[in-house]
C-alpha cells in the first residue's frame, strides 16, 4: 500500500483499517501463492471499525466471546452493547458471527446464519418480552445485518437489512470497502443505534417490528 496515493473507500477510511481490509481478504503473493488469511483476520477488522468508527461513541461496547445467555456452554465471534440510562447497564444491541473469508459457498453461509439465529433464540429465552435483536453475519470483509424477531410460534425469524427473509446465500453481503455499499451500511448501523431492542408492552405483536 503506497499511503502517498491512498485514499478512503467504502467504511476504510484511515491507512491503518486499510492494511486490515487487505489482511482479511484471500489474496496472492509476489511469487504467486495464495493468501488464505485466517477467521482471526475478520474478526481484527470488524473489532476495529465498529470500535474506531462505526460504534465509537461512548454508550457503546463491544467484546468477543460473548454468551447470549448465562446458563450457555457456547459463545458468539462478539457482541455490541448499548448503555441504557433507566437501567444503568449496558444492553446487548447486536450479536456478530464470524467466518474467514473463503467460506462463502452455501453450505458456510447456513451454517453461519443458522449459529447466529441460535446465539439470538437463546437470548430471547433468557430475555422474554424483548421482540426483537440486531444481528450481523460476517465473512472476510463482507457482511449482512440483520433484525432477529421474536416469534409467538417456533423461535426467532430473521430478517435481512437488505434482501428480505432471503438466507443462505452470499448474494446478499455487502463488502465494507466498497463506495457503493457506504450509504447503505451506514443507514443499517444508524437505525442500529437509534432503535435498540427494549421490552414490549403487553398485547404488541411481534412480527410487526420494522427492520428498518
Amino acid at each position: 500500500m503506497d499511503i502517498t496515493t491512498w485514499s478512503p473507500h467504502g467504511l476504510i477510511t484511515t491507512p491503518l483499517s486499510e492494511i486490515l481490509y487487505l489482511s482479511a481478504q484471500i489474496s496472492m503473493d509476489p511469487f504467486g501463492n495464495i493468501i488464505d488469511p485466517k477467521e482471526q483476520q475478520t474478526v481484527e477488522l470488524f473489532c476495529a471499525l465498529f470500535n474506531k468508527f462505526i460504534f465509537r461513541e461512548d454508550e457503546f461496547i463491544s467484546f468477543s466471546q460473548a454468551q447470549p445467555q448465562l446458563q450457555s456452554n457456547e459463545a458468539c465471534g462478539f457482541v455490541i452493547e448499548n448503555y441504557v440510562a433507566d437501567k444503568d447497564a449496558y444492553h446487548i444491541l447486536c450479536f456478530l458471527e464470524v467466518r474467514r473469508a473463503k467460506n462463502q459457498t452455501g453450505s458456510h453461509i447456513v451454517a453461519l446464519e443458522t449459529q447466529a439465529l441460535g446465539n439470538c433464540g437463546q437470548f430471547f429465552q433468557a430475555n422474554p418480552g424483548v421482540p426483537f435483536i440486531y444481528a450481523c453475519t460476517l465473512v472476510g470483509t463482507y457482511i449482512r445485518c440483520w433484525t432477529i424477531l421474536a416469534t409467538e410460534d417456533g423461535g426467532p425469524r430473521m430478517q435481512g437489512f437488505w434482501g428480505g427473509y432471503d438466507k443462505g446465500t452470499f448474494d446478499h453481503y455487502l463488502d465494507v470497502g466498497l463506495e457503493q455499499n457506504k450509504g447503505q451500511l451506514e443507514r443499517a448501523f444508524q437505525h442500529m443505534k437509534t432503535t435498540p431492542p427494549t421490552k414490549r408492552p403487553l398485547n404488541v405483536d411481534p412480527n410487526n417490528v420494522a427492520s428498518g
